[in-house]
C-alpha cells in the first residue's frame, strides 16, 4: 500500500512553491527592466548627445534594428513553448508502427507520457523537453528545440546592444572629460578638510552633485559593460555545442564524445533553420524554417 504524505508537508510545500513562483517572477522583471533601462539610456541620453543630423538619423536606425530584435526574442524565449516529446509522435498509415520506429523510448511517470531519447525532464517546468540543453532562470522557461535558435539570437542581439552602449558611453565620457573632472572637483572642494567623515562626505556630494548626464552614462557603462563579459562566455559555449550539435546535458553526459558526425553547418541548420546564414537573424516565431521533429529525431540516431 502506498503511503500518504503528511497533510503539513503539503500545506509546507505550498509557500515554497509561492515563494519559488515570486523569485522565477522577480528575475524576469529585474532582466526586462535592466535591458529596458540601458536601453533608454541610449536612445535618450547618449544619441543625443554624440551625435545630431542625418548620423543621429542613421544611429537611432541601427538601435531600434538592435532593440526591436533583442526584445522580439526575448519575448519569444519567454513565451514559446521549448518543445514536448507529443511532437515526436509521428501518426503511422492504418495505424501500423514500423519496426524500430520508438527504439530507446522510455515512458515518463511524472509527464504520464512516452519519452524519447533526445527529452528530458525539467524538475523546474515540471515536463519533458526535447532537446533540453538547460532550464534559464532569466526567461524563465527551458532552452530546448523550438526556442533554441530565440535564446541563441536574443545572446547575439544583446551582446551586439552591450557592445554598442558600452562604445557609445566611452566615448561621450572621453567627449565630455573636462566636465567630469569639474564635477568631481566641485565635489571635493565643497567638502570641508577637517571633517572626520571627508571620504563620506564627498561620494554623498558626488552622487547628489554629478550632472544627469553623467550618471546615466555611468550607468550604462557599469551595467553593459558587466554584462557584455558574461553574455559574451555564455555565446560562445552555446554557439560551440550548436556546432557540435550537442546540447549542454549531452556534454554532461557524454563528454565530447557525443558530438554528432554531421558537418558544423548542418547542425546549426537544424538549429536555425534553412537558407542562407544572413537570413537566420531575421525575426520569426516557431520553429525554424525547414526543421521537423524528425529532422532533430534523427541526428540521435
Amino acid at each position: 500500500m502506498a503511503r500518504l504524505r503528511p497533510c503539513s508537508s503539503v500545506v509546507a510545500s505550498r509557500p515554497a512553491r509561492a515563494a519559488a513562483w515570486l523569485s522565477q517572477k522577480l528575475i524576469v522583471a529585474l532582466v526586462s527592466g535592466a535591458i529596458t533601462s540601458i536601453a533608454a539610456v541610449g536612445f535618450f541620453y547618449l544619441l543625443p548627445s554624440l551625435f545630431h543630423g542625418w548620423v543621429y538619423f542613421v544611429h537611432i536606425g541601427v538601435a531600434t534594428v538592435v532593440a526591436f530584435n533583442l526584445f522580439w526574442n526575448f519575448l519569444a524565449c519567454l513565451c514559446q513553448a521549448p518543445g514536448s516529446p507529443a511532437d515526436s509522435i509521428v501518426a503511422h498509415a492504418h495505424g501500423q508502427v514500423p519496426q524500430g520506429a520508438y527504439d530507446n523510448y522510455s515512458y515518463c511517470r511524472r509527464c504520464r507520457f512516452v519519452k524519447p531519447p533526445q527529452a528530458h525532464h525539467c524538475k523546474v517546468c515540471g515536463l519533458c523537453v526535447m532537446e533540453m540543453d538547460h532550464h534559464c532562470p532569466f526567461i524563465n522557461n527551458c532552452v530546448g528545440a523550438r526556442n533554441a535558435r530565440h535564446f541563441l539570437l536574443f545572446l547575439f542581439w544583446l551582446l551586439l546592444g552591450c557592445i554598442y552602449i558600452t562604445v557609445l558611453s566611452i566615448v561621450l565620457m572621453r567627449y565630455r572629460w573636462f566636465d567630469c573632472i569639474e564635477a568631481a572637483s566641485d565635489a571635493w572642494l565643497s567638502t570641508p578638510a577637517e571633517s572626520v567623515g571627508q571620504v563620506l562626505s564627498f561620494s554623498m556630494r558626488a552622487m547628489y552633485g554629478t550632472p544627469l548626464w553623467l550618471s546615466m552614462t555611468f550607468y550604462a557603462l557599469c551595467m553593459s559593460g558587466g554584462a557584455l563579459v558574461g553574455v559574451g562566455v555564455l555565446l560562445v559555449a552555446q554557439l560551440r555545442l550548436a556546432i557540435r550539435g550537442q546540447t549542454y546535458i549531452d556534454q554532461l553526459r557524454h563528454g565530447g564524445s557525443g558530438a554528432h558526425s554531421a558537418s558544423a553547418m548542418a547542425n546549426l541548420r537544424l538549429v536555425f533553420g534553412q537558407g542562407h546564414p544572413l537570413l537566420w537573424l531575421r525575426p520569426m516565431w516557431g520553429r525554424p524554417v525547414g526543421v521537423s521533429p524528425s529532422d532533430i529525431e534523427s541526428k540521435r540516431r
